[in-house]
């Protein structure tokens, strides 16, 4: 080969080679680039979003759903760094698991803090229970079983969750399950870390949220509908509860009317803030009265009425029979932060200043609670301050002026007391007038009606024209004194019996030929066919409540009575 040929030979190979590298490198490029345009989908996916929906779920309901209880067990939180003030607590089995646990308790002072703080703990126990189970990821999540039976549990427990109970109990719980599972997991990690891992898939963002955070949200679910169907008056109570201090009495009234079937604890404390707000004739009886039983530890045989009978009272006018109620329940079940601040609020309004100190001095001991503190301690000195806060004031002007013990009253006192009143100021005509018309106690209440109408003659309350004209009928004097209200009530009665009358004819007619025991049975269905039948047109009246609710026969005990007067 001549040296020409072979140069062009050399040249065609050396331009060959940049154009074959070219091309390799285009190819391994072009390879390149399909994981790269893959990057961004597969990072996505790589996010636990099981877990993340899980934990957003997990605190809608721990701070939307249930919040109001949540607070309200931090209410009754009382926890301080002295020895002697915890002794109650720290001489029990597992007081110093108690006391360390209510100083986690106090995170919910911030009910957004401590929600967040919750549902943290329980989506980190679903995490760690699916790695002791070696879950694979598109399973992940499942486990938010066993955080949804720590809420179920606590739902269970009802009000029961933070009266008469340890309330740092929805704080112990869940940690207690963390530390437990997180030991399980460090031992299967020693145990099994020399062993190879097996490689799992990729999973796609969406697939991968299937099954795992299709089972959190049916325990969303279920919680929810549990909780607002079954635990209504659960969380109304707590919210009332909550609001009372503070003193949102419109927030209470509006809480009470949204309630399905409210309980007596939800109907007290709507009374409490129509009297605040003065409707109490006018309103109280829009709410049905039909009051379910609530599941509640059985403890010293004041279980219901113990919820709201140190508010009650203390609303009512009746300090030192609040200040008793609120030092009963510390005796029996311990220091309690909400009732603390109650019996503080009964030694300021009796001048007592030495106990209201005491009393400030070791509510304020407790963490975050300044505000109170420094809110109170001011009205201690100065009586104009107690007399323009409007809560406060209402209470004075309640204050009873006979002079005699509480036990000759009916039971319980703040009804009692008011519906037995034969000497009282101006504002408390009206709660003797109403309590002895929910009583029907109509014997009892024709003098108060009488004074009442005398001084509202253009002014009179649907309720209590109502209860005039019953009354009126075994009161020739009533009717002789107000012949118009007597005349145009005739007519609302009527239609009101006219209404009534074919369901109580076929209750007569069931009756025939039936035993004394079958025969309360029928009562009670056909007690609950008239509400239903006539509740829509006549609730709010003083006829429906009157025939159709609230019809213990022995809803008046005699005086001295160890057991509740006013159903």
């Amino acid at each position: 080969m001549s040296k020409k040929k072979r140069n062009d030979v050399v040249n065609a190979s050396s331009s060959a080679q940049p154009a074959s590298r070219s091309a390799a490198a285009a190819s391994t490029s072009a390879s390149a680039g399909a994981p790269a345009a893959a990057a961004k989908p597969g990072r996505l996916a790589r996010l636990p979003w099981n877990y993340i929906v899980t934990f957003i779920l997990f605190w809608i309901f721990c701070y939307c759903i249930y919040g109001d209880v949540f607070a309200r067990s931090a209410e009754a939180n009382f926890i301080t760094t002295s020895d002697t003030q915890m002794k109650f607590l720290l001489d029990k089995s597992w007081g110093n698991v108690y006391w360390f646990s209510r100083w986690g308790l106090l995170v919910f002072d911030n009910l957004l803090l401590g929600s967040v703080l919750l549902s943290l703990v329980l989506t980190f126990i679903v995490v760690l229970a699916d790695r002791l189970l070696g879950l694979p990821k598109r399973w992940c999540g499942t486990s938010a079983l066993i955080s949804a039976a720590i809420l179920g549990w606590m739902l269970s427990r009802g009000t029961n969750l933070y009266y008469k109970s340890e309330p740092s109990l929805i704080v112990l719980i869940p940690v207690l399950v963390l530390v437990v599972l997180a030991v399980l997991v460090l031992v299967k990690w020693v145990v099994l870390r020399k062993q190879p891992r097996k490689a799992q898939a990729p999973v796609g963002v969406f697939r991968g949220l299937f099954p795992g955070a299709v089972v959190a949200i049916v325990l969303f679910a279920g919680l929810t509908f549990y909780a607002l169907k079954w635990n209504e008056n659960v969380i109304l109570t707590a919210r009332m509860q909550n609001r009372t201090l503070v003193a949102d009495w419109q927030g209470i009234i509006d809480d009470a009317t949204s309630a399905k079937r409210p309980s007596r604890a939800v109907a007290a404390y709507y009374a409490m803030a129509l009297v605040q707000t003065n409707q109490l004739l006018e309103r109280l009886f829009d709410l049905p009265f039909d009051f379910p039983d609530l599941e509640l530890d059985k403890r010293d045989g004041n279980e219901e009425y113990g919820i709201f009978l140190t508010d009650a009272s203390l609303y009512a006018g009746l300090v030192n029979v609040a200040y008793r109620c609120g030092m009963d329940h510390t005796v029996v079940n311990g220091p309690n932060l909400y009732y603390l601040k109650c019996m503080a609020l009964c030694a300021i309004l009796n001048e007592e200043h030495e106990l209201a100190r005491k009393y400030l001095h070791v509510i304020g001991s407790v963490p975050f609670e300044q505000d109170f503190v420094e809110k109170y301690t001011p009205m201690i000195e100065d009586r104009e301050l107690v007399k323009n806060t409007p809560e406060l004031s209402c209470i004075l002007g309640l204050a009873p002026l006979e002079q005699r013990f509480e036990q000759n009253y009916v039971s319980p006192a703040f009804l009692g007391y008011n519906a037995g009143l034969n000497t009282g100021s101006d504002p408390s005509l009206v709660t003797a007038l109403t309590a002895c018309i929910y009583s029907k106690d109509l014997v009892r209440c024709e003098p108060h009606l009488s004074i009442y109408a005398q001084r509202h003659p253009n002014n009179l309350p649907p309720v209590v024209q109502q209860a005039l004209f019953l009354a009126s009928r075994n009161s020739p004097t009533l009717a002789q004194s107000f012949p118009d209200i007597v005349r145009n009530q005739q007519t609302v009665h009527a239609a009101f019996i006219m209404a009534a009358t074919p369901i109580v004819e076929e209750r007569a007619r069931a009756f025939e030929g039936k035993s004394d025991k079958e025969r309360e049975e029928i009562r009670q269905e056909y007690n609950a066919k008239i509400r239903a039948a006539l509740r829509d047109d006549w609730i709010g009246s003083y006829y429906y409540y009157y025939y159709c609710e609230n019809n213990d026969r022995n809803q008046v005990k005699p005086a001295g009575s160890s057991k509740s007067a006013v159903n």
